[in-house]
């Protein structure tokens, strides 16, 4: 078991880069869960009536796989890397500060820039204001529940080279949240 144990290792070291960008562990939350599957209460469900067939989930998922491949999970490689160049305290400390850097700088501006987006490519620019007004400030909230714990571990205790592929499979719950958030009705103000 210690030799599979340690194949394996070789073989993700080898390709970490490859599966860190591949997008399909990010996007393939979205596949998992269908779609909008967050009722209010917290409990998963599935689709509440919005999408009416497969084809739909499937487009969903496209954009989101779409938008995670080009242009988030190789923004996070490089983000990570700068990070580990920018801060180079050991321990606890220098992960304290990467974690202050990337859930204060880089967490907010992703959200705002991941609805537009997504808002964009679903033919409805004119509401990105309301839906940046109304879902952005719940969407960082969210995402410093999800994300600071664990970046704390990641960023502390995790091998740079796998820092990014380590994230990529806490996204796959992440990528649930968004796709609530994102999915979200506009409220009449």
């Amino acid at each position: 078991m210690a030799v599979l144990v340690e194949l394996f290792g070789a073989a993700i070291l080898e390709n970490a880069e490859a599966i860190g960008e591949s997008g399909i562990v990010v996007g393939g939350g979205v596949l998992v869960t269908g779609t909008d599957c967050v009722e209010a209460s917290g409990a998963l469900l599935w689709a509440s009536g919005e999408v009416e067939s497969g084809w739909q989930i499937g487009i969903i998922a496209g954009r989101v796989i779409f938008m995670q491949r080009e242009n988030f999970v190789g923004e996070r490689e490089q983000e990570y890397l700068y990070l580990s160049r920018l801060v180079t305290l050991p321990g606890a400390s220098g992960a304290f500060l990467r974690l202050l850097l990337d859930q204060f700088l880089f967490a907010p501006t992703f959200i705002g820039v991941f609805l537009s987006t997504l808002m964009t490519l679903e033919g409805r620019p004119s509401q990105i204001i309301p839906k940046l007004q109304q879902e952005w400030f719940p969407g960082v909230l969210a995402n410093w529940k999800l994300w600071i714990p664990f970046q704390f571990l990641n960023f502390r205790f995790v091998p740079q080279q796998f820092q990014v592929l380590a994230a990529n499979f806490i996204a796959l719950v992440w990528n649930v949240v968004l796709s609530f958030i994102a999915h979200k009705e506009i409220l009449p103000k």
